[in-house]
């Protein structure tokens, strides 16, 4: 008995190794081709897998990938998507191209990206050159009454106080209303 149970776990662990050994490491570098540039938050995937990672700080990137090769996807905010055949490789380097088609079909909000079509909350754009010719002390006295449904009002009657921004109400349940400035 105890001499069968000694050769399962033998045969266990004999499997379980091969099957470790079934994956690589594919490390690289992810770049602008424009200057050249690191690009961090590059989503990188195994095409038909769930299998991914995203580029560091200084754009580099280590994914585990089969022996059996396959593909790289390599996509990007306002870059256009590569595909990139992984063979015998271990190092793949690369840069990708700038689409600024792409840019106005992306809202950065709270919570990460969507497509504009797919978002369901309200948005308002003020572009800068709407507001820059006015005479006014801070931008945010630039937004009152270019803004449906923004209150801003004197905190105080203090000189240099901030001011308050209330969106779409006076009070949140279990939030402010302070709202997300992007620029």
């Amino acid at each position: 008995m105890r001499r069968s149970l000694l050769l399962s776990c033998l045969l266990i662990t004999l499997v379980w190794a091969s099957a470790i050994a079934q994956d690589r490491q594919v490390t690289g570098k992810v770049t602008s081709s424009e200057d050249g540039s690191a690009l961090p938050g590059v989503s990188i995937q195994l095409k038909g897998t769930a299998r991914g990672t995203q580029t560091d700080a200084s754009g580099n990137y280590a994914l585990s990938v089969p022996t059996s090769g396959g593909s790289l996807v390599f996509s990007f905010i306002g870059t256009t998507t590569q595909e990139v055949a992984i063979g015998n490789r271990s190092t793949i380097d690369v840069k990708l191209v700038n689409d600024t088609r792409a840019l106005n079909e992306v809202v950065v909000v709270g919570y990460g990206t969507q497509q504009r079509r797919d978002l369901t909350g309200s948005q308002l754009t003020v572009k800068g050159d709407d507001i820059a010719k006015l005479p006014v002390q801070t931008f945010e006295t630039a937004l009152q009454g270019r803004t449906p449904g923004v209150q801003i009002t004197q905190g105080s009657g203090k000189l240099g106080s901030a001011l308050q921004i209330r969106v779409r109400g006076a009070a949140s349940i279990s939030a402010g209303n302070e709202p997300l400035y992007v620029l």
